[in-house]
């Protein structure tokens, strides 16, 4: 379990320097955030896979929402796309990873003026 806490620091912390904004692990409703923009991961179910040879993968599945006080949407797409570069540099950069992917993008699409809610799936695969 240590090195699945060392990832999910490791990406929180590569999600901070690519949005320029705080981040923070587990789950906050909006009425409970008082800066923004922030963002906030949750680290989900993790699966093993043996391939044999006594090579064996782990893949974590995690949340991460981002939270923005904005009246428009362009500004919660971009929040999207620097946590999305944040991923990805991620992906590339971490040792203990063999992928880091995003899965899916949704927003809130302007219904919770004037704040605005993002959410991103990932996937995270690394070697036991």
């Amino acid at each position: 379990m240590v090195k699945r806490t060392d990832i999910i620091q490791n990406l929180k912390t590569a999600l901070e320097v690519s949005t320029e904004t705080s981040g923070f692990r587990g789950l906050k409703f909006l009425d409970e955030i008082n800066d923004f923009p922030t963002f906030y991961i949750y680290a989900k179910e993790e699966s093993r896979t043996h391939i044999g040879g006594a090579v064996r993968y782990a893949s974590i599945s995690v949340d991460v929402r981002g939270y923005l006080f904005t009246d428009t949407l362009a500004d919660t797409e971009l929040y999207v796309r620097q946590l999305e570069t944040g991923v990805q540099n991620f992906s590339e950069q971490e040792p203990l990873i063999d992928e880091a992917r995003t899965l899916s993008v949704k927003t809130d699409e302007g219904i919770m003026k004037p704040y605005s809610i993002c959410d991103l799936k990932l996937q995270i695969i690394y070697p036991i």
